[in-house]
């Protein structure tokens, strides 16, 4: 079955593995931001997608380590591709945006954000509304697209 072929594994996580979790986002909410690197590193290494996320945002943001969008691409990519909706929707403005080292792939934005949507994420259904409706980041304008995403 197809559907089956595209459904993500997605990574069980341990109750050790969730104490780090809680230990990386209590650093970076006291805006320790290198040590919750060093705390989401190994776990996202592993496959766990909100450590991937979570690492992605610091490579985007430059906070804790280097602004490093590849990286960043990188981290979200793989929490993207295990549903991490968050993780879809900021690889879908940054391939839309093609800035630094990123190329700009609007097709793969699109999907990306439409992913995003897809599992309830807000803010790429917005996004995607406003696209549509006023023809930005090269997506073309089209009323049943902004009629859809309305709808949902």
């Amino acid at each position: 079955n197809s559907s089956q072929e595209l459904d993500p594994v997605v990574r069980q996580i341990s109750s050790e593995e969730r104490v780090m979790l809680s230990k990386a986002q209590a650093a970076f909410t006291r805006s320790n931001y290198m040590k919750s690197h060093d705390l989401w590193l190994p776990l996202a290494e592993s496959g766990i997608a909100e450590a991937q996320y979570s690492l992605g945002f610091l490579y985007q943001s430059g906070w804790g380590p280097e602004r490093d969008l590849l990286q960043a691409v990188a981290w979200y990519t793989s929490a993207a591709e295990q549903n991490e909706a968050r993780a879809q929707f900021n690889l879908g403005i940054l391939l839309l945006n093609g800035e630094d080292n990123v190329e700009k792939d609007t097709e793969s934005g699109v999907l990306w954000l439409t992913r995003s949507a897809d599992a309830g994420n807000t803010r790429a259904k917005e996004f995607l509304i406003d696209a549509y409706k006023n023809g930005k980041y090269g997506i073309e304008k089209s009323t049943d697209k902004v009629e859809y995403w309305k709808s949902r």
